[in-house]
């Protein structure tokens, strides 16, 4: 006896919605799972699909224009929300808008429109902070100490949440405040890169700013004021007919964003309510492939702001903020050191006979002790030469250590400085120092300025570059 058979066919809308242009793909089993169009209905993993659950408004986006929202997760009970709205950054706290209160506190000349007066300067030997001329605080270390401001502001509104809104040019400056003189107890000392950084704290009286740089470049701040009542707002260059073109990932409190025609740029969260936005400036490439041409390189100085000059025009007017790396042929370090535990980076000295001689440079005025060491094999377990400097002078130095690799330094132990500053230098014919610099100003094809990220090993041209 024959039973008739019958085939039911049951489509579960369980993967949800796929594009138009993917209906077509019906070799594809999940294709038959899934929809062109839902309309308030929501997708089930287990099959089945379900009527979407009502929701709540929460609010408005900003003028009601167009936004792109990111999700900020930390931790299962540490999130926000970052709203992209009209060329400007909103974050949300427990659905709300992050919102500063009403305060009269103000910093005295944080604009730097002509000086940097109402600022107590407490650079450190060898270091400039002043007026660039151009509206910007510029502060300028030699690599070891510090330049430096810092400034009292009178606090009336006690207990209540304030917040500074700092705009760096060129960065990074540390920055810090606190409830004492030079104190960090409201902002633990911070680097705060090129870009605008909103950072909240709640003074219990006057509150201290201090700003610093150690580095051997000068790094510009443009303004530092406490910010206005209102809803915190940041600045982007992410219009709204640009914000599909937004892509973005997180990493612990960094959103890394990039968008096709705009620098990448890091959305930051410094505390609960503290947010920057500033750009992507990676100092250690990817680079592009090695010079294989003749045309060589070479740079003015060893560590700050330097000029590069090239054989031929190879520079571009978008290389602005690129990086450039250098080998140098031969290895010189050098440092101006004002302070104890300071010394150079390393030489690596190799070979035999007279093709292990270095040499060693120290001047300047000061009142301390030079010591030289070296560390067998590699960098790390330092040994004093029995040889120590306390003046200026020009020597060389054979280890007679054959075919040994050793590494060399110099610099003030810890207890051995008085004042002053040494400039101490080392320099070796042989092998070679790879260093890097960020363009900051194209002056031509062949010349270009740049602050230098890692000391070059020589001044003189090389091919060997990328």
């Amino acid at each position: 006896m024959a039973f008739a058979k019958e085939s039911k066919l049951l489509l579960a809308f369980n993967r949800g919605v796929v594009s138009a242009l993917g209906l077509a793909r019906i070799d594809l089993k999940r294709m038959g799972m899934s929809a062109e169009t839902q309309t308030n209905f929501m997708p089930r993993v287990l099959g089945s699909m379900m009527l979407r659950p009502g929701l709540q408004k929460l609010d408005n986006t900003r003028s009601d224009t167009v936004s792109r929202l990111m999700s900020f997760v930390f931790s299962e009970d540490d999130t926000a929300q970052v709203e992209i709205s009209g060329n400007t950054i909103y974050v949300r706290i427990d659905d709300s808008r992050i919102t500063r209160p009403t305060v009269t506190s103000a910093v005295t000349n944080g604009s730097f429109d002509s000086n940097v007066t109402s600022w107590t300067d407490i650079d450190e030997s060898s270091t400039v902070s002043d007026h660039d001329g151009n509206g910007n605080m510029r502060l300028l270390g030699n690599g070891t100490n510090f330049a430096g401001r810092k400034q009292q502001v009178t606090t009336v509104e006690t207990g209540t949440e304030h917040a500074l809104r700092v705009i760096v040019d060129t960065g990074p400056i540390i920055l810090k405040v606190g409830s004492s003189d030079l104190g960090e107890q409201y902002i633990t000392e911070t680097s705060l890169g090129q870009g605008q950084h909103s950072l909240a704290f709640t003074p219990t009286g006057d509150f201290y700013i201090t700003i610093t740089s150690a580095l051997s470049y000068p790094v510009l701040l443009d303004s530092i004021e406490v910010e206005s009542a209102g809803v915190m707002s940041i600045p982007t260059a992410w219009g709204g007919g640009f914000l599909d073109r937004l892509r973005w990932s997180q990493s612990g409190d960094v959103i890394f964003v990039a968008a096709r025609g705009f620098d990448p740029e890091k959305i930051e969260r410094r505390a609960a309510r503290s947010w920057s936005l500033v750009k992507y400036l990676p100092i250690d490439g990817p680079f592009r492939v090695q010079n294989t041409t003749k045309t060589t390189i070479a740079t003015s100085a060893l560590t700050g702001s330097v000029t590069l000059t090239a054989s031929k025009s190879i520079f571009k007017s978008n290389h602005v903020g690129a990086l450039f790396r250098v080998a140098s042929i031969g290895q010189t370090v050098t440092a101006a050191i004002g302070a104890q535990d300071t010394f150079t980076d390393a030489i690596r000295v190799t070979g035999v006979d007279t093709g292990r001689i270095f040499s060693i440079v120290i001047a300047g005025s000061f009142t301390a002790t030079v010591t030289v060491q070296y560390s067998v094999g590699a960098v790390g377990a330092w040994v004093d030469l029995a040889t120590t400097y306390a003046a200026p002078v020009s020597t060389s130095y054979d280890d007679g250590q054959e075919n040994q690799v050793i590494y060399y330094r110099i610099g003030i132990k810890t207890g051995d400085y008085g004042s002053g500053t040494a400039t101490c230098t080392l320099s070796y014919a042989a092998g070679s120092i790879s260093g890097l610099a960020r363009i900051t100003a194209r002056a031509s094809g062949t010349s270009v300025t740049a602050n230098i990220l890692k000391d070059f090993g020589a001044t003189a041209a090389s091919g060997d570059w990328w």
